[in-house]
């Protein structure tokens, strides 16, 4: 499904359709500095990977199965909230929340401490953190929440939306 032009009451919809329950999550970095969104979005894209191999395992491999997910960057330097990512995460059925809950901190912790090192050398001052919550009742409040203007880096609405990382198929 190609949603790129899709507006949030098209993507509201086509999520309540799915055959499967979703999760909020933010993916973010505890300490004094940001990293770059591209390099975020990066590690996130990396980090959903990991989840999507540890939990599929050869169906990840074999097929390319993947949890599907939205994923929004947020954040405004200008105003001291660090760059992080909103994310709608799919739950598979099969697994508990807090197996996915692990698996997301597992990749993050990984991909986030690397694109640290790279970006500041040290990784002791920084602490890469999953935040994780059942989406209830119908998600237009969160994406409404998620896709809202943020400052000057980021747009607002579906434009905001990190296509790169996404995955809805």
């Amino acid at each position: 499904m190609v949603v790129r032009n899709l507006c949030i009451d098209e993507i509201s919809s086509w999520l309540l359709r799915q055959d499967c329950r979703w999760q909020k999550a933010t993916f973010l970095i505890e300490g004094r500095r940001s990293l770059p969104f591209n390099v975020m979005s990066k590690h996130v894209k990396n980090t959903m990977n990991f989840a999507s191999q540890h939990i599929y395992g050869n169906e990840f491999r074999r097929h390319k199965r993947q949890l599907r997910r939205l994923v929004v960057p947020g954040g405004n330097l200008e105003v001291g909230v660090f760059n992080h990512f909103h994310l709608l995460v799919e739950q598979p059925l099969h697994l508990p929340p807090w197996q996915l809950q692990e698996a997301l901190t597992r990749g993050w912790n990984v991909f986030a401490n690397r694109g640290l090192q790279q970006h500041f050398g040290d990784v002791t001052k920084f602490k890469p953190s999953v935040w994780m919550q059942p989406l209830s009742g119908s998600p237009d409040a969160y994406l409404t929440y998620i896709t809202r203007f943020e400052g000057a880096d980021l747009s607002a609405g579906t434009e905001k939306i990190d296509w790169v990382s996404t995955h809805l198929n």
